[in-house]
């Protein structure tokens, strides 16, 4: 089984919006849509988003299509780390 995590908690403050980063549009397509549908044709089975800010457009957009994992504040690259060891049951090393 291929799996893969994307980090999608990501504000994008420097990108002055509201929407958060990966919900921002490339080709009339929000970014999150466009690594979903690549890591699809890449043959990936399980797909875990972790989503903070922005939670909910995200899940609205991609809804059952990937599982989701809540990253909370103030976590960052160790807070992740933490999140990926729960989703896999096992450690690992960044």
């Amino acid at each position: 089984m291929r799996s893969a995590i994307v980090l999608a908690a990501g504000k994008g403050t420097r990108m002055k919006s509201d929407k958060c980063k990966v919900m921002h549009e490339v080709l009339h397509k929000p970014m999150i849509g466009h690594i979903v549908e690549s890591l699809r044709k890449a043959n990936v089975d399980r797909i875990v988003v972790v989503v903070g800010h922005g939670a909910e457009s995200v899940k609205e957009y991609l809804k059952d299509s990937v599982e989701y994992a809540l990253q909370e504040p103030p976590f960052v690259t160790v807070g992740n780390r933490l999140i990926i060891e729960r989703i896999f049951h096992k450690a690992i090393f960044l």
